[in-house]
């Protein structure tokens, strides 16, 4: 939350200048003042002119002269402080305050100001500066078209569902394999055991019947108690996927030619891309293909009310059953995929109209089967799990590749907000729709009936985390471990996939480097930069992408047009930075890990002007945070 905090005092300040701490640094004094001359001629006297101020916020230090679109990145400061020298013609300013701690927990309440050192022509903070690009007029803006899907509506409940349920659903597969570890078997050693019956031998004929053992979704471990054993039949078998529903399903559910046609859309589009891009699922089994269980006991669990989770992957089916002393019960030994079954009477649960189910449900799948790859390799090796946001924003890389393959689009040509959000209704089903829905709700979208005053989400982005789940976090109700770290992921594709051999080749070192979190980036991307570098970098890209005058590389997103978003979605839906002109200023933010607070700051200099981040009430910076500026006129 923002909120004005005291003014400070007049400042004398040169050129643009970042340096540290000022509070051990000689303050420079005025040159003493003339004495005064005798009039020749009585006059009322008059006050004595002041002199002038000798109190300066920002010291001098190293000159920093950034071009337009250049970018500056400053760290390991206990405050940090930039001097402009007066300018006749108007420029502007991004600045970013990120944090760049991973845990998604730590807030830092931050004091950005700034002071003139004089009076001087000043520019209204309310509106952009005189002379700003405009924007260009590609039609009316919009609102996100989310609201009025019905489809959207279950996606949405399934992600809160799915976010919600993603730690309980790791939590042994993690424990298991740190024991394993300790045991002993280490990567490069002794392996994970293989299969010791194989439930799904890939030879069943359409019409054979398997029992299988789901696991409960409200479950936190992998034993018996989690178990609810089910007899699928098989009705649809393809080159890759084969295709069981639950005997006790509901009546009205998927025909065969229904279940025939998602077969096709997984063999051709999901299964070819990614394996593609992410690599080979390691097929512990050994059928060669991807069991597909359709299934009313998720029904069951999920019940009537709150969210609904249409399908997961259960990480512990990739373990023997009876491993570990038996505490592994409920697994099928293989890749799975399990999902709810349609009900469109509501006779197990909550109604489920079986059309839109068939419209999602190949989206779903999509995500999960890079999981089903993201774990077969990690389990192979005895090692880590990726941390939950980069394997779901991974996962939400895999909506957005397979959505290419079944429109015909590609990385790399700079769509722009129609393809993104579909605006011109041309295709069968939107896509691309999970990664932006996370953008705009992490920039500040309010939701509901959207009007040109309604208020942007108060905190947003700087509040909001995208590496976990924080108590007060602003955004919380709306997970951003998808979609924002999937922003991150499409950048450095972008920017880095082509000298490491091609994008997919970054894909897989995300899953094989064997690391976690923002370590595993480090291994990967460190012969482009510090980390740290990279995450200013990315987080300029949110205004500077396509945007007139950007110059610098690292700013540029080639697979989407960020500056066409804000150019078509209503100011809600985008990075709206709090603007401010070169004018006495101060304000508190709130920044959690590892999120950005950005501020535009815009004008003519006249006088000197000085800028300063410093911790609140002057106090110290903590070491995660660091600040940049971009030049952007």
């Amino acid at each position: 939350m923002r909120k004005s905090a005291p003014p400070l005092p007049v400042l004398l300040l040169a050129t643009l200048t970042a340096c540290g701490d000022s509070s051990d640094r000689d303050i420079p004094t005025a040159p003493p003042a003339p004495p005064p001359t005798t009039p020749t001629t009585p006059t009322t006297p008059t006050p004595p002119t002041p002199p002038p101020p000798t109190a300066v916020l920002c010291p001098p230090g190293g000159e920093v002269g950034l071009g337009v679109g250049e970018q500056v990145i400053v760290r390991n400061q206990s405050t940090y402080c930039f001097n402009f020298a007066a300018s006749g013609s108007v420029t502007e300013y991004l600045l970013g305050v990120q944090s760049v701690g991973e845990a998604g927990v730590a807030i830092r309440t931050i004091t950005v100001s700034g002071q003139r050192a004089a009076a001087g022509q000043q520019v209204s903070a309310e509106s952009p500066p005189a002379g700003a690009p405009p924007v260009p007029d590609e039609g009316a803006r919009l609102s996100p078209p989310f609201l009025t899907s019905p489809e959207f509506r279950i996606l949405r409940e399934h992600r809160a569902a799915h976010r919600a349920g993603l730690a309980r659903w790791m939590e042994p597969a993690r424990e298991l394999l740190a024991e394993r570890r300790r045991r002993g078997l280490q990567r490069g050693a002794e392996r994970s055991p293989g299969p010791q019956r194989v439930v799904v031998t890939g030879d069943e004929e359409v019409g054979d019947q398997v029992e299988f053992r789901v696991r409960r979704t409200n479950s936190r471990d992998c034993e018996e108690t989690a178990t609810a054993l089910v007899v699928g039949e098989l009705r649809a078998k393809s080159e890759k996927s084969m295709w069981f529903l639950d005997v006790e399903n509901p009546p009205g559910g998927f025909t065969d030619e229904q279940l025939q046609e998602l077969a096709a859309v997984f063999d051709d589009h999901i299964y070819d891309t990614e394996t593609t891009y992410l690599g080979v699922e390691n097929d512990r089994d050994g059928n060669g293909r991807i069991g597909i269980l359709i299934t009313q006991q998720i029904n069951k669990d999920n019940g009537e009310d709150g969210p609904q989770v249409l399908g997961f992957v259960n990480p512990c089916d990739l373990f023997a059953r009876g491993e570990f002393d038996g505490r592994v019960h409920t697994s099928n030994e293989g890749e799975f995929f399990y999902s709810v079954a349609p009900d469109p009477d509501g006779s197990v649960g909550r109604p489920r109209a079986t059309d839109r189910h068939f419209a999602v449900l190949p989206l779903i799948i999509a995500h999960e089967f890079a999981h089903i790859i993201q774990f077969s390799h990690r389990f192979s090796q005895s090692g880590d799990l990726m941390a939950d946001y980069m394997s779901e924003g991974q996962a939400t890389i895999a909506e957005e590749i397979v959505g290419h393959s079944v429109l015909g689009n590609e990385a790399g040509q700079n769509l722009g907000a129609a393809v993104a959000f579909d605006f011109d209704d041309v295709q069968p089903f939107p896509w691309y729709l999970n990664p932006w829905f996370d953008l705009v709700n992490y920039f500040g979208w309010p939701g509901g009936e959207v009007e040109e005053d309604t208020p942007r989400v108060e905190g947003a982005p700087e509040e909001c985390t995208w590496t976990d789940d924080g108590e007060d976090d602003p955004c919380r109700s709306r997970p951003l471990i998808y979609g924002v770290t999937w922003s991150f992921l499409r950048w450095a594709a972008d920017q880095f996939g082509e000298e490491l051999g091609g994008e997919p080749i970054f894909h897989q070192s995300v899953i094989l480097n064997n690391t976690s979190g923002f370590d595993n980036l480090r291994e990967i991307l460190g012969q482009f930069g510090l980390l740290e570098d990279l995450l200013a970098q990315w987080a300029a890209t949110f205004w500077m992408d396509d945007r007139p005058g950007q110059s610098d590389p690292r700013h540029v997103l080639a697979s989407w047009n960020y500056f066409n978003m804000e150019s078509r979605l209503k100011t809600q839906a985008w990075l709206v930075p709090e603007r401010v002109a070169f004018e006495d200023f101060a304000e508190e933010v709130r920044v959690r890990d590892p999120s950005i607070a950005y501020f535009l700051v815009g004008g003519s200099i006249t006088p000197q002007f000085s800028l300063k981040v410093e911790g609140a009430g002057g106090g110290t910076l903590g070491s995660d945070i660091q600040v940049w500026l971009v030049r952007t006129r």
